[in-house]
């Protein structure tokens, strides 16, 4: 049968996909009378590439009339292996404001849910370092553990700057940034608290050329995965970070030698709330959001 095996961005936020969602039945967001229209239009020995179609969408409880251009994909052989479909006009006027309103509301309680997780990582890193500041003899200590405060501080500024943003419909600001800097920024805010758990690091931060992001939020990824990390290894290990140049690309790759995941977890990890981490002694248990808000951030640079 027929199956989502891809979705840009504005598709998934419509038909509210998840990773986990591609490979899934056709069926289970499409009509079946849409889909078996485009098997008896585009199938042998049909040689159209290209048709138009008018359907109803129902996403989350509301039905849309949708405008869809439906494309013929074929392999090397020229074998049919799917269609390709544009959905234009999807929401319209009235409908999208109301539309937008219900997922608003509904995706704030979730991203305030993502607020408080990263504050809370935050306040861990500031109370961790203006204690050892307290602890500390000598002005240098001292000023390099108000440096690590200001800036967790500054990231938690960032983060309800990110919630703002939400609300009022507005993107990240994108800058042609020093890829490296945000990189090694990320791993800073964790470096003591990695050592204090026995967790060795090793990273091969290569120089690239400027990247067009938002280098907060590349820290913020580069944070939720040492933490995700530091949280697969209990009892210690390593976390090794690599950044080079491919092509007209940068790729960060974060990698561990901790336990692991089963087959299940693997297929939920991106999913918010999903947390398969046992909570250890004196540990809070994961709020399942760090992975998601990494995700997030990493699509909307896609």
């Amino acid at each position: 049968g027929l199956r989502v095996v891809a979705a840009n961005h504005s598709a998934r936020e419509l038909l509210g996909l998840v990773g986990s969602s591609l490979g899934v039945p056709a069926e289970d967001y499409f009509p079946a009378r849409l889909l078996n229209l485009l098997v008896e239009v585009f199938s042998e020995p049909s040689k159209v590439s290209t048709s138009c179609f008018a359907s109803e969408l129902k996403v989350g409880g509301a039905a849309f009339e949708v405008k869809i251009d439906a494309h013929r994909l074929v392999d090397d052989s020229g074998a049919m292996t799917g269609f390709a479909l544009v959905m234009k006009d999807a929401i319209r006027d009235t409908q999208v404001q109301e539309y937008n309103r219900a997922r608003k509301i509904e995706a704030l309680g979730l991203y305030a849910a993502g607020v408080i997780h990263e504050f809370n990582n935050l306040l861990t890193v500031i109370a961790g370092r203006a204690n050892l500041g307290l602890l500390a003899e000598g002005a240098r200590s001292k000023d390099a553990a108000l440096s690590n405060v200001l800036k967790a501080a500054q990231r938690a500024e960032h983060v309800v700057k990110d919630l703002l943003f939400y609300i009022e419909k507005r993107q990240p600001e994108f800058v042609q940034a020093d890829l490296k800097s945000a990189v090694l920024e990320g791993i800073s805010l964790l470096t003591m608290e990695l050592a204090a758990s026995y967790i060795e690091v090793e990273h091969n931060i290569a120089d690239v050329p400027p990247v067009v992001c938002d280098p907060l939020q590349i820290s913020q990824v580069c944070f939720n995965l040492l933490l995700n990390a530091r949280q697969a290894l209990p009892e210690g290990g390593r976390v090794t970070i690599n950044m080079r140049q491919r092509g007209d690309s940068a790729v960060i790759t974060v990698s561990d030698n901790g336990i692991g995941m089963t087959a299940e977890a693997q297929a939920h990890i991106f999913e918010p709330f999903t947390s398969y981490r046992k909570p250890r002694p004196g540990k809070a248990a994961g709020t399942g959001l760090g992975l998601f808000v990494a995700r997030e951030i990493v699509m909307a640079l896609s």
